[in-house]
């Protein structure tokens, strides 16, 4: 692999397609998944797979997304986020979040459900 002026590394594999399921193999011993995989299909200790954004039809063809180094995420649970504990309440405290430097915001689950990638709640 080769390190890029923005600190990832990056290889290239001539016969890796969309769909492609990988590993990482480090120092010949262990196997982990990619840790900035686009796809987990088989939870987050399978191997991660390749995923070709440019086959999904876009609507807005402009938008490309806030470069990594610019991300400041904050996740939050709807329950815990307000008094009110509803979606309706969180819309009122957006404007803050932005104030703050937040860029995105990840809404957790609101409840725990079947299946290995819940998030243990």
């Amino acid at each position: 692999m080769t390190r890029g002026d923005n600190g990832w590394f990056t290889a290239d594999v001539a016969d890796a397609t969309a769909g492609t399921r990988y590993k990482f193999r480090i120092d010949d011993e262990i196997d982990v998944p990619d840790p900035a995989s686009d796809f987990q299909p088989n939870d987050v200790f399978g191997p991660s797979e390749v995923i070709d954004h440019a086959s999904f039809a876009w609507r807005a063809r402009d938008w490309r997304g806030r470069p990594w180094q610019d991300a400041v995420v904050v996740e939050a649970h709807v329950g815990a986020f307000t008094p009110a504990g509803s979606y309706r309440a969180m819309i009122e405290h957006l404007d803050h979040l932005v104030e703050t430097g937040i860029t995105a915001l990840e809404l957790l689950p609101l409840a725990d459900f079947a299946g290995s990638r819940k998030l243990g709640l």
